[in-house]
Formats: structure tokens, C-alpha cells, sequence
């Protein structure tokens, strides 16, 4: 994630205020693609994939002012400064689609290659604080806002290349 986050970064994608956020909300995750394929040309290797892809992303944010860096929004005063920790959880769903090539290796084997893209369609994120707020309305309006926040960007950004190099065996 780290690598990803450099690398937009330095294309000017987004700030390193919101990359630190991105890493610290990815420390845990579970991917889930499934595909469609179909091979036009059956005798050549040529195929087509798309389909659906689920990440959900987990982690805790602090301190919070990493999310203020982000929204610009101010956490309710009169809180400590102390414990102000966040939860923070991502769902992404998205489209998948590639081009690539299959080769018959023998003996069951294969190998492909290709080349694709994955594009958020939606984004539903929770930011919960981990502390007891003595003002909780304050505390969850921001949450609600943060949470909007980081939607925008998933939805905004969290669009890229994918590159798939596999080898598989039939029984």
C-alpha cells in the first residue's frame, strides 16, 4: 500500500496527509474478485474477464489529526486531546475487467497474462471513536463527515491498473 501511495502521490493524485490516512485505514483487508470470461477464438488464446471485486478495509486512525488534516474540519472542542483514537472501515465495490492470453503449457498446464483495470463504483466507510466523548453529537457529526470524506476519495481515486500473471493446473 505504501509503494501505491508514493506512487500517487508523486503523480500528484492526492496529498500525503491523505495517503497516511489510506495506510493507517488499510491495516487489515480481505479481496474478493470474481470474473466472467469468455475466449472468442477458442482455438487461439486470446480471453476477456470482467466482473465484480469487494475490498473491505480496516484499521485505526491517530491521532485525529490526520482526519482534520483531511477534511479541514475542526473535532469538537472541549474533548481530550488524549485517547482520541478512531476506528476506521472501508467497503469498496468494484468493476474489474482484463484482456489477456492463455498458453497450453502441456500435461494440464497453463499460463496466462493480462491486462486490466479496476474501477470503484461505491464506497461505504464507518469511522467510530474509540473513546467516550463528552459531547457525542459533535463527535459523531464529525465521524459522519469523515466518513463522507474518505467515500469521495475511494470513489475518486481508488481507480487503477491491474497487470495478472498466473500459472494453472486442470485435473
Amino acid at each position: 500500500m505504501r509503494a501505491v501511495n508514493d506512487v500517487a502521490v508523486g503523480l500528484g493524485a492526492y496529498e500525503r496527509d491523505r495517503a497516511t490516512l489510506i495506510e493507517e485505514a488499510l491495516q487489515s483487508s480481505l479481496v474478493w474478485r470474481t470474473h466472467v470470461g469468455w475466449r472468442p477464438f477458442p482455438s487461439a488464446g486470446f480471453y476477456v474477464e470482467g466482473g465484480y471485486g469487494l475490498v473491505a478495509l480496516g484499521g485505526e486512525t491517530n491521532p485525529e489529526d490526520v482526519l482534520v488534516a483531511l477534511t479541514g474540519v475542526e473535532p469538537p472542542a472541549g474533548e481530550s486531546v488524549l485517547n482520541r483514537e478512531y476506528r476506521v472501515r472501508s467497503v469498496l465495490h468494484m468493476l474489474d475487467v482484463e484482456l489477456g492470453w492463455r498458453w497450453g503449457l502441456g500435461s494440464g498446464w497453463t499460463m496466462r497474462t493480462a491486462l486490466g483495470a479496476a474501477f470503484t463504483l461505491d464506497s461505504n466507510s464507518r469511522v467510530e471513536p474509540q473513546f467516550e466523548p463528552s459531547q457525542p453529537l459533535l463527535v459523531t457529526a464529525f465521524s459522519r463527515f469523515a466518513e463522507g470524506y474518505l467515500d469521495r476519495t475511494f470513489e475518486q481515486y481508488v481507480h487503477f491498473p491491474v497487470f495478472s500473471l498466473s500459472l494453472g493446473y486442470a485435473f
